[in-house]
């Protein structure tokens, strides 16, 4: 999965909101037919959707695109499947996972719509979000399955405050723990760019930087957002800064200089360091460098 720092929610038939989006910076944009459009307009939002995927694709390569699919209980799952699994796409946001047995039947379900759609098998993703006390009873199982390149750990006052009977607050202690789960769930899968947020409070921006800079810290590497205006702070919180990485750089310089001397272990900025402090270096310093391939242009206005 790419490094993306912030994935950025819209109705799936709202091409205005979508171009805001990627105007706005957003690293990836996540095209909602679950809760953001009605039942009513899904039938119209699905070939609207295969073909807004298709434009904004043209019109920036660099832009991560998927697709929110209604739950396999919904019974609508295989109409999205059939519209949206197109070559542009790389991935889909999943709805209401419980166990792996649910990521088993979408693969299958998957699998036989990119063959029919004349995707390349295995091309599209998935995204799990932990909205259900048993997705998160089940993440490390979920996080070692079929197309799965990440779990999300999202604080939100939605499904998963609906599921788990929490009331959301801005320091977001009621969600620590199962945030925490699926992060070692991804962890231990070998994901190594597990997503976190949401922050839903539009207007507070001093929460929505907090809010990032804490889910950074815990160790998440990008964001859920269901703002235009957010993508630029999420960016900016998930993205080394030059001083990080300039740091980085010396504390490896150091350690090959030590290790040139026969020595493992060195004092920089006044604590101890070894080899494992230079692995997160390096972690972080390829994390740059694929964040840099993310960035586009900011927009032309007419």
């Amino acid at each position: 999965m790419k490094p993306y720092r912030s994935l950025l929610f819209v109705p799936a038939n709202d091409e205005a909101r979508a171009r805001e989006g990627a105007a706005a910076g957003a690293d990836a944009l996540i095209l909602d037919l679950e809760d953001l459009v009605v039942p009513a307009a899904k039938p119209k939002a699905r070939p609207f959707a295969a073909q807004l995927i298709s434009r904004l694709r043209a019109e920036n390569p660099g832009l991560g695109l998927f697709v929110r699919i209604n739950p396999l209980e919904s019974r609508q799952t295989w109409l999205d499947l059939e519209h949206v699994v197109v070559p542009e796409l790389d991935g889909l946001f999943l709805s209401k996972i419980y166990t792996l047995d649910d990521i088993k039947r979408l693969d299958a379900l998957t699998t036989e719509w990119e063959a029919r759609n004349g995707v390349r098998e295995g091309q599209i993703e998935y995204l799990v979000p932990g909205e259900t006390a048993e997705c998160i009873e089940h993440a490390f199982e979920i996080s070692k399955g079929p197309r799965v390149a990440t779990m999300i750990g999202a604080s939100t006052s939605g499904d998963i405050a609906h599921a788990l009977g929490y009331q959301w607050t801005r320091e977001g202690v009621e969600s620590l723990y199962y945030q925490s789960r699926i992060l070692l769930a991804n962890r231990a899968a070998g994901k190594k760019h597990p997503i976190g947020g949401c922050w839903e409070a539009a207007d507070d921006i001093e929460g929505l930087i907090a809010d990032a800079r804490f889910h950074r810290q815990l160790g998440f590497r990008g964001a859920l957002i269901t703002h235009p205006s957010h993508a630029r702070h999420v960016n900016e919180v998930y993205t080394p800064s030059a001083a990080e990485v300039a740091r980085y750089r010396e504390l490896i310089r150091r350690y090959e200089e030590a290790e040139r001397d026969g020595r493992g272990d060195f004092v920089f900025e006044g604590k101890f360091t070894d080899v494992a402090h230079v692995k997160t270096a390096r972690e972080w310093l390829a994390l740059a460098d694929a964040i840099a391939t993310l960035e586009r242009p900011p927009a032309v206005d007419a």
